[in-house]
Parts: structure tokens; C-alpha cells; sequence
């Protein structure tokens, strides 16, 4: 091998470990967002539902068969959730955010759709979201399915 040959393999070599190492990092900070979005997601949903009144939540477990009373507390509590919600569901349907990560906010977040507290509350907000209109459609479509179980 001669000279030329040996220094084209070198920079062969170097032009993929400069690829692979671009795509490690990408994806690291891929990985990080995701994280820092998560915890902040996090964070903001344990401080709505430091909002919601104490039967509310009892309610919302399935520990009280009474839904509590109507409050504008309780309305604006719900669409604080609502609208956490909504850009949930934004991050995914625009792929911001990882499945894994989607499919963690998923399940709390239909469960939370499905009780009888959020159905009430949504006939009263659900006007608030008709700028996002499938996030309405993403509603509507888990609440009924809901209402088959």
C-alpha cells in the first residue's frame, strides 16, 4: 500500500468516524429533550393537581361515586389539565417527542378523559379547543370509546 492510498484510507476512517459520532450526539440530544420535556410535562402536571380539591382527586381514583360540586376552582383546574393535555398531544402528533415518552402520558391521560369529573367538565370547555380541532376529534373519540367499556 503505498502513501496516497494509506492516507485516503485515513481519511475515509476519519470521515466515518465524524459521521457516526454526529449521529451519537444527535442522538443523544434527541434523547435529553426528551427527558427535559418529560420532567417539565412532570412538573406541571403535579402542580394542577395540587389545584384540584381533595374529592375531586378521591374521585377521580375511583374512591368517591359522587362527583364533586361545580366550582370555577375545579372548571379552570380542568382546563389547565386540558390544555397540558392538548400540547401533549401536539408533541406528538409532530413527533417532538418520543413514542416511549407518548405512550407514558397516554395511558394517564385517556384514564383521566374516560372519568366522569373531566366529561362534565369537557362539555364546558370543549369550546376552548376549537382552534385545535383534532385534539377535540382525540377527545371526543376516547370518550366515547370510554363509554363502551
Amino acid at each position: 500500500m503505498t502513501f496516497d492510498e494509506t492516507v485516503k484510507c485515513f481519511q475515509i476512517g476519519s470521515a466515518v468516524v465524524a459521521v457516526v459520532s454526529l449521529m451519537i450526539g444527535v442522538w443523544n440530544y434527541y434523547r435529553q429533550m426528551n427527558a427535559q420535556v418529560f420532567m417539565k410535562y412532570a412538573e406541571r402536571y403535579e402542580k394542577i393537581m395540587e389545584e384540584v380539591a381533595k374529592n375531586s382527586l378521591q374521585m377521580r381514583f375511583g374512591l368517591d361515586e359522587h362527583l364533586p360540586e361545580q366550582s370555577e376552582l375545579l372548571t379552570l383546574a380542568v382546563l389547565k389539565y386540558l390544555n397540558l393535555c392538548s400540547e401533549e398531544f401536539y408533541l406528538q402528533k409532530n413527533r417532538y417527542i418520543s413514542r416511549k415518552v407518548w405512550n407514558i402520558w397516554k395511558e394517564e391521560l385517556e384514564r383521566m378523559l374516560k372519568t366522569p369529573l373531566v366529561r362534565r367538565e369537557w362539555k364546558l370547555l370543549k369550546n376552548e379547543f376549537q382552534s385545535y380541532r383534532d385534539f377535540v376529534d382525540y377527545v371526543e373519540q376516547v370518550q366515547a370509546k370510554g363509554s363502551e367499556d
